[in-house]
């Protein structure tokens, strides 16, 4: 009879195949193959037969639960702004997408580097307007069949107006030699350009945000006075501009500021000294 009764126990029972339901990282109930669910109490599966003690529940759908992964929305988003990279011939694995102050689109850049040109240009004193559309548009040029196109030569990264002289800003990246088929009027910018003007790219990294910030509210009556409460001196820091408009928001005069400083129509000390409330700002005096 014992003997008998062991070799009952070492049967395994005949089952079905079970699928657990698992919400938070932990297991909120076990369905079988007849879409029957199972709630659990305190993460642990109850038997079949407490099943009576529970409400009825509505089967699960087995072939939604076990389908392939698709793709979200935010992943096909981020596939196309990668395929508009590879169009241009460039690497969509380091991407930042910036907002120039004066703009209303995004542009993207696909590297640090580049994306330190970005404000190495903005912050440019010389440079009256700065037009991004090669970074908005693919080139003309369609790639070859069968081989991944590759850049040759400087990236056309802007077009720039300096004294009233319209002429085009180039990425050289490492490299210092200039080509020789750029007009007097065009930018080669390379990275010893971006080390030799680092506090100007820290600085106007700090700067642009406070222009976005007042970008929706109207800020000429603030401009005005600023404008004349810099041309009564001949400098004067961010700290008495804040103390003279301290009716107005500090947000909003550091903004305005900002704007001011983009827009050319004042001038600072960026240069060579972290952005502050010592900052000098004085007027734009040029011929």
């Amino acid at each position: 009879m014992t003997h008998r009764l062991t070799r009952q126990a070492k049967k395994k029972p005949a089952g079905r195949p079970a699928f657990f339901l698992i919400r938070g990282g932990k297991i909120q109930g076990v369905s079988d193959s007849s879409a029957r669910f199972f709630p659990c109490q305190r993460g642990l599966a109850r038997p079949r037969h407490a099943a009576r003690m529970c409400p009825a529940f509505p089967p699960l759908n087995l072939e939604r639960i076990m389908s392939p992964r698709t793709s979200t929305p935010a992943q096909c988003g981020r596939s196309r702004v990668a395929d508009a990279v590879r169009q241009r011939g460039q690497s969509p694995y380091n991407l930042w997408l910036l907002r120039p102050p004066l703009d209303t689109q995004d542009i993207i850049v696909n590297s640090d580097p580049k994306m330190e040109l970005f404000y190495f240009l903005e912050g440019d004193p010389s440079l009256e307007h700065i037009d991004y559309h090669p970074l908005r548009h693919p080139p003309a040029t369609a790639p070859t069949q069968g081989r991944k196109r590759t850049r040759s030569g400087p990236e056309h990264f802007a077009d720039v107006i300096s004294a009233g002289v319209s002429g085009r800003a180039f990425w050289g990246g490492a490299s210092r030699a200039q080509p020789k088929l750029l007009a007097p009027s065009d930018r080669y910018v390379t990275l010893a350009d971006l080390d030799a003007h680092r506090m100007r790219i820290d600085n106007w990294r700090r700067i642009i945000p406070a222009i976005r910030r007042i970008r929706v509210f109207p800020t000429v009556a603030i401009e005005r006075e600023l404008v004349q409460q810099v041309g009564t001196s001949a400098s004067l820091p961010v700290s008495a501009a804040l103390s003279a408009l301290d009716r107005h928001p500090p947000a909003m005069v550091l903004g305005v500021i900002g704007l001011l400083l983009r827009q050319r129509k004042l001038r600072a000390d960026v240069e060579r000294r972290p952005w502050s409330l010592h900052t000098q700002l004085f007027m734009d005096v040029r011929p």
